[in-house]
């Protein structure tokens, strides 16, 4: 009975101090925030003058298990070097447009955005396989991706004929 006693503390302890070694390890993985570079890109297009609305979504809709990036409209302005019916977006060149109703017998118009990144900046994705977490185990390194929310802007510009028809709609349509 003192042998199966001593057995059972002893593995107890062995298994304790295992685990606090490993805790010990995790505690050494150094996190390094890795900022996610932007440029302007621009989309015009013209609008057909039958098109009641124009509505601008800034919450991008497909989610890639990127948090928290959402656009928001730094500017919207009449500009008179467009034409009358013309409507310029500069955005960042991390998301693309596309543009929806106008043509397909609707009579509003939708600018959508999508991800485009090309860095997953969701931390669980760069442990794919066991490859990468013997990586981060010996060098005790992650980096975390993240966008700064002043790249995030759109400048949205249209012609005198679009003024008090456009909208933008901040809220996840999901």
């Amino acid at each position: 009975m003192r042998k199966i006693l001593i057995t059972f503390v002893v593995s107890v302890i062995l298994v304790i101090s295992g685990a606090l070694v490993f805790a010990i390890e995790l505690a050494q993985i150094q996190y390094h925030k890795v900022q996610i570079e932007s440029q302007k890109e621009s989309y015009k297009t013209t609008i057909a003058d039958q098109t009641d609305s124009i509505t601008i979504d800034v919450y991008p809709t497909n989610y890639n298990g990127y948090s928290n990036i959402e656009l928001s409209v730094d500017s919207m302005h009449m500009d008179p070097e467009l034409n009358e019916n013309e409507i310029a977006i500069d955005y960042p060149n991390l998301f693309e447009i596309h543009q929806n109703g106008q043509g397909d017998g609707l009579s509003d118009t939708f600018f959508t955005f999508t991800y485009a990144l090309k860095t997953e900046t969701n931390i669980f994705a760069q442990s794919d396989s066991w490859d990468d977490l013997m990586r981060i185990w010996r060098i005790k390194e992650v980096d975390i991706p993240f966008v700064d929310k002043d790249s995030l802007k759109l400048e949205i510009r249209y012609g005198k004929n679009l003024e008090n028809r456009i909208q933008t709609n901040n809220s996840f349509v999901g």
